[in-house]
């Protein structure tokens, strides 16, 4: 998965998916992670809030994925360019 993320919506859906694809219920992800399983749960709906940046690196690094942090690009990525025809199917 490297998707550009662009709002805490699509973050709480990517880690969803990546708990997914490591074929880890919430409870383990949450023991492996130092945080309750309810407290996942809202950051998975994006009903958390504000989330700690050690709660979210811990969450990463048990499904196996890091951050990255890089300037924008001047020119649309392929990802964004669908995202936005999308987009605009919708309207």
């Amino acid at each position: 998965m490297s998707d550009e993320i662009t709002s805490a919506s699509e973050l709480a859906a990517a880690l969803r998916l990546a708990r997914r694809e490591k074929r880890l219920t919430q409870a383990a992800a949450a023991a492996a992670s130092g945080i309750s399983r309810q407290h996942l749960s809202n950051i998975e709906s994006a009903k958390a809030g504000n989330v700690e940046l050690q709660t979210l690196l811990r969450l990463l690094s048990s499904y196996g994925m890091s951050l990255r942090i890089e300037p924008e690009s001047p020119r649309p990525t392929l990802n964004q360019i669908l995202r936005e025809r999308k987009r605009e199917q919708v309207k």
